[in-house]
């Protein structure tokens, strides 16, 4: 008989998604990281062992320089990966949130 600890087990090394709470709380962080974040597209945790790799895309003013646009992100990553249970998060920045995810990532 399979134990429902081997059960947790596998799915902790299979990308298994965060609970809605752990969502809302990256949700949360990333509105409130800084001034000039327009919009969160796309908020997603899997686990990776006991802890969750992390991807954030943020909308940000199309004005806005690279340099800006980039301490931007890295700050918001390194809050992120401040996080007990965040081993390793990913920030992608865009300047609209209309086209369709379909048209930029993998979907898995």
């Amino acid at each position: 008989p399979v134990n429902t600890s081997q059960i947790f087990q596998v799915r902790l090394l299979t990308g298994y998604t965060a609970n809605p709470d752990f969502l809302k709380q990256l949700t949360y962080i990333c509105l409130n990281h800084h001034p000039l974040v327009l919009e969160i597209d796309t908020v997603r945790a899997f686990h990776i062992g006991n802890n969750f790799l992390v991807e954030v895309d943020i909308v940000l003013p199309e004005t806005l320089t690279l340099r800006e646009s980039h301490d931007i992100g890295e700050s918001l990553q390194c809050k992120l990966e401040k996080l007990e249970a965040v081993e390793r998060a990913f920030v992608h920045l865009d300047y609209e949130s209309s086209h369709h995810p379909h048209s930029e990532h993998k979907q898995v």
